[in-house]
């Protein structure tokens, strides 16, 4: 969408009126009708644009819904792909305090709270410099 408030702000003369002489009043009407048409554009803008907004808010929670839900099966699938190629599922006492893992991280490790799932997707192999853990927060889903 382009925007007519600069052409109409763009006629405004910023210098007039000229200080220490006579000047014309039709230059006071030039300026006062260039601002009068750039205020009425930027409320039609501004208008047309609450007007967009609402449009999308209405349509907004079916998109939401929609989004959840595929946010929610890809997690849970993703989540399912792990914990099915793992050996064994355990629960960690606490977070992990990095998404590169320490020692004694195994594959299918889980820790979860009111908040967060966090996921161990691969062992623990030392220096620690991949990444292992995944979080999931219920704002993901």
């Amino acid at each position: 969408m382009t925007s007519t408030v600069t052409q109409y702000s763009s006629l405004i003369d910023e210098t007039f009126p000229i200080a220490g002489q006579a000047n014309d009043t039709q230059g006071f009407r030039d300026n006062f009708a260039a601002i009068k048409n750039a205020f009425t554009s930027t409320s039609n803008e501004i208008n047309n644009l609450q007007i967009q907004i609402n449009t999308i808010a209405s349509t907004s929670s079916i998109f939401a819904a929609n989004i959840a839900s595929t946010v929610t099966t890809q997690v849970w699938s993703s989540l399912s792909n792990i914990l099915s190629t793992s050996s064994a599922v355990s629960y960690r006492l606490a977070a992990p305090v990095s998404s590169t893992g320490a020692p004694g991280d195994l594959k299918g490790m889980i820790y979860a709270n009111s908040t967060t799932l966090y996921v161990c997707y691969e062992t623990w192999v030392q220096p620690g410099t991949d990444h292992i853990w995944t979080k999931i927060t219920t704002t993901d889903w």
